[in-house]
């Protein structure tokens, strides 16, 4: 089975925690996640109602591509996004107000 299509499973069944298990468990075995992968991983998190840990993951998969020079991927990420209703807007919103819940 490949990772994209587990990822899938997870976001389907909204397990977005082990989405982000899968992705580390690629790391740890040197498989490069493509935009697919990230894409999948963070609607996964957005879906588990993880909206924080969705941005986090946004926000550094944007500031790798950024850095790698990577401007096509990281406009195919947005886009991906786009395609499943996710806005970098409301994953922002969202990522602030889960975090003032956690602290009070």
């Amino acid at each position: 089975i490949s990772y994209n299509a587990a990822i899938l499973g997870c976001q389907k069944a909204g397990k977005g925690v082990f989405a982000l298990g899968l992705l580390r468990d690629m790391e740890d075995r040197n498989v490069k996640p493509n935009v697919i992968t990230f894409s999948t991983a963070i609607l996964a998190l957005w879906s588990a109602g993880k909206y924080k840990l969705a941005y986090d993951m946004f926000e550094k998969r944007v500031t790798a591509l950024e850095q790698d020079g990577s401007h096509r991927v990281c406009l195919e990420l947005l886009n991906d996004m786009r395609i499943n209703g996710i806005s970098p807007k409301s994953l922002l919103y969202s990522a602030v107000l889960s975090a003032s819940n956690h602290d009070g």
